[in-house]
């Protein structure tokens, strides 16, 4: 049950390396010429595509048991399953606006800062309220069949950016965050 959540804070940490990144590619709008666009959508589409997909997956279903064991977690686990959604739409639209700079199509760096900051916080203060407010409860009510249906959630579910058989689609984006932890 320990191993479950030490891996649960160490994707968090990951995500939270992700949207520092992220932040340091929009300050650098103040200071380039030209913003590092194909960056910028590395991080969000490897966002969208792991933590959204399988990560909040798995969470929610760490969720749904933490709040049968425990149900005045209910308003929380609504919550934090609707900041889910949210982050997936956000993401979304922000990969959108990326893609269309990066075909040419005039977009205001203005929008695109404007739109990532929102991003990065939703997605800092999501992680915070899991850490703060959930992931103690995780660690007092979930039981070791709760971690296993968590497991089944997703099974096959191989982190391409951060994993050991890290896909080579994202090879400039490791050797950014190499970078940025030394």
């Amino acid at each position: 049950m320990s191993a479950a959540v030490a891996f649960w804070r160490a994707e968090h940490s990951s995500f939270a390396s992700l949207l520092r990144l992220l932040e340091k590619k929009l300050f650098a709008f103040h200071s380039q010429d030209r913003p590092d666009y194909e960056g910028m959508l590395d991080i969000i589409q490897y966002l969208r595509h792991f933590p959204d997909r399988y990560h909040h997956a798995r969470e929610d279903v760490a969720f749904a048991c933490m709040a049968r064991r425990d149900p005045s977690l209910a308003p929380l686990v609504a919550r934090l399953h609707d900041d889910h959604r949210r982050i997936a739409q956000a993401g979304d639209g922000l990969r959108a606006l990326l893609e269309t700079a990066l075909e040419g199509s005039i977009v205001s760096r203005e929008t695109i800062e404007s739109d990532a900051q929102d991003y990065v916080i939703q997605y800092r203060q999501h992680i915070a309220s899991e850490e703060i407010n959930l992931i103690p409860h995780a660690v007092s009510l979930m039981t070791e069949s709760d971690w296993a249906e968590v497991a089944r959630a997703h099974p096959d579910a191989v982190d391409p950016l951060f994993g050991a058989d890290a896909d080579e689609s994202y090879r400039e984006l490791r050797r950014q965050i190499s970078i940025e932890a030394a």
